[in-house]
């Protein structure tokens, strides 16, 4: 299990960037992380404040005000969250810094989410997708096929292409939003 806050860093790599950790394996415990305004996280694919990707992690409590930039898996927590069949949660997360890529599957919170539960959630982040073929840009989520609920969304989502939303840019089979609302501007 993980503590730590973090002030006025640099990450800088190439895939499986994270703020704290770059890759979370096997049920790890990411809990009560803090990322502040002064930091920023860089790095092509699989990029997030907290973590580039985690597989079977539970994220609890965690919040983000970074900077994250990179070209596709791009989120304000973590760039890929994903699991094989083991109920894992996302609960309690913020992210509130801003957010870009150059490509597909970008979000606030996350870039993509295959099958995790995210619960009790929030962000505020600018997101801005560059790309002149860019999918599944959101506020909260770039792209879902798992269990969204009681989270929101406020600020602005920036992108010129398709499966643009202020929550979620794309929720395939099996992923549903429930009890959420957005605050967006979506241009």
């Amino acid at each position: 299990m993980l503590f730590r806050s973090v002030s006025q860093s640099r990450y800088a790599g190439q895939d499986f960037v994270g703020g704290i950790v770059g890759y979370a394996e096997l049920n790890t415990v990411l809990q009560n992380l803090t990322i502040d305004t002064q930091s920023s996280v860089t790095g092509d694919d699989y990029v997030g404040g907290i973590t580039g990707e985690a597989q079977n992690a539970t994220i609890t409590d965690c919040s983000s005000a970074a900077t994250v930039s990179g070209s596709s898996a791009i989120g304000g927590i973590a760039g890929e969250c994903w699991n094989n069949g083991v109920s894992i949660t996302i609960s309690g997360c913020s992210s509130s810094g801003t957010i870009s890529a150059t490509c597909c599957d970008v979000g606030g919170l996350l870039g993509i989410n295959a099958g995790q539960a995210v619960t009790n959630c929030w962000s505020s982040s600018t997101v801005n997708c560059t790309g002149t073929t860019s999918t599944n840009v959101g506020g909260l989520i770039g792209y879902t096929n798992g269990p969204v609920s009681l989270c929101y969304t406020t600020g602005t989502v920036i992108s010129a292409t398709k499966d643009v939303g202020g929550l979620i840019g794309e929720i395939d089979v099996n992923g549903s939003a429930e009890k959420c609302y957005t605050r967006r501007l979506l241009s």
